[in-house]
Formats: C-alpha cells, structure tokens, sequence
C-alpha cells in the first residue's frame, strides 16, 4: 500500500505476486520511488494472490505497508 525509500538515491521497485502459491511469480507493477516521497498504492478491489514481494533495482532500504482487510 505505500513504498517509502529510507536511501538517498532514487530505486525502481517491482511489485511481484504469486497467484497461486507454487513459486511462479508474476509482476504487478513497478514504481519509481524517490527518497522522502512516498508512493501510495492501492491494490484493486479483487486483488488476490497467495505472496506479494518487493525488489529493488538496485542496493537500498525500502519499507513497504500492507493493510489487509
């Protein structure tokens, strides 16, 4: 849900998602993320998938927010 960037060079996040479980990951989406701006994003109404990942481009510290409902 938000991606904030706790480095000072921007990175290129990819939101990566296995829909069923058995290791095949697809990407979601993928977000420039500038330091000290995060990025909010909400995942669509019907959005399912059994694991979410986070990776980088490159070396940085990113936190990232999940709210499940």
């Amino acid at each position: 849900r938000h991606l904030t960037l706790t480095t000072s060079v921007p990175a290129k996040i990819r939101v990566e998602v296995d829909l069923t479980g058995e290791g095949l990951w697809v990407t979601h989406q993928s977000f420039e993320v500038t330091p000290g701006k995060p990025v909010k994003h909400p995942f669509p109404a019907a959005f399912q998938a059994r694991w979410v990942r986070f990776v980088a481009d490159r070396n940085c510290a990113v936190t990232t927010t999940l709210r499940y409902q």
